[in-house]
């Protein structure tokens, strides 16, 4: 079982300070007795009522949570043996303004190929303005201080999705970062991930682009940028005249050949749907 074999991969670090709570979303089974079979008094399961997403579940384990640091894992997901130790050494070394530590991880395909998933831009020092232009940091590999929250707020339980890159943003306003480049989690593709889910996507990228618009409007090259994603999500669900409306925009921000040719695409696309209805 994808879930036993997840939090064993917890119960089994070699920095065993820690409680594991384990957050059902309303799953159509009841797994109490399969974690009664571990015998470990640090497990404790909590089931939803009702099934409410990814960012409530996260949230109703940060509200129990007991220690002081808080870290994230999914059930398709398994830590390395050292992770927390690891991370607990840089944090604890690591000045009073750090409030995460993350590390680059390995995806395992459903071939069973593997993707060493790391940030782009290694120099990663300007955390805030690098988030605003795209997610490096995968919430499995993080270990990060409770106070954070308490500062900038828990996930946002509105978002249908990418609810983790809008919470690193809010942290990013108020601490530093550190990054271990080490594979410290291997995450197993899965088909139920609602990040696959082309609509929410489109939703969320907009719903972040609202809400850090005051920021993302002083770079145009970046607000392109926006407008350009959006398009492309809503292309993908079939949205013509939004995703055309949306690249216009982003050529109008930053003009590029590539966005040309992109609403060129978005148009024979819509003459073509056009021709369809009307035959």
């Amino acid at each position: 079982m994808l879930l036993q074999r997840s939090v064993q991969s917890v119960l089994f670090q070699s920095y065993s300070n820690l409680e594991v709570l384990v957050i059902d979303d309303a799953s159509t089974l009841d797994y109490s007795d399969v974690f009664k079979e571990f015998e470990d008094t640090r497990i404790r399961y909590i089931r939803h009522k009702q099934n409410k997403g990814p960012a409530a579940s996260r949230n109703t384990g940060i509200r129990l949570a007991q220690g002081a640091y808080i870290a994230f894992n999914d059930d398709d997901d398994v830590w390395d043996r050292e992770k927390l130790e690891k991370q607990m050494h840089r944090m604890q070394a690591s000045e009073d303004n750090v409030g995460l530590v993350f590390s680059k991880y390995k995806k395992i395909l459903k071939d069973g190929s593997e993707k060493e998933i790391l940030p782009a831009n290694q120099d990663i020092s300007h955390w805030h303005r690098l988030l605003l232009e795209y997610c490096f940091i995968g919430t499995p590999t993080v270990l990060m201080k409770k106070e954070c929250i308490e500062k900038s707020g828990a996930f946002d339980e509105n978002l249908p999705c990418l609810e983790d890159w809008d919470l690193w943003i809010r942290v990013s306003k108020y601490y530093s970062f550190v990054y271990i480049p080490e594979n410290l989690v291997y995450a197993y593709e899965s088909i139920n991930n609602v990040n696959s889910n082309k609509a929410n996507n489109a939703l969320a990228l907009e719903a972040i682009l609202n809400k850090y618009i005051d920021e993302i409007s002083l770079d145009k090259k970046l607000l392109s940028l926006y407008y350009w994603r959006i398009g492309v999500a809503n292309q993908g669900i079939l949205n013509y005249k939004k995703s055309f409306s949306l690249f216009s925009k982003s050529a109008r921000c930053n003009f590029r050949f590539k966005t040309i040719y992109r609403i060129f695409l978005a148009i024979l696309k819509l003459c073509t749907i056009k021709r369809h209805v009307l035959n």
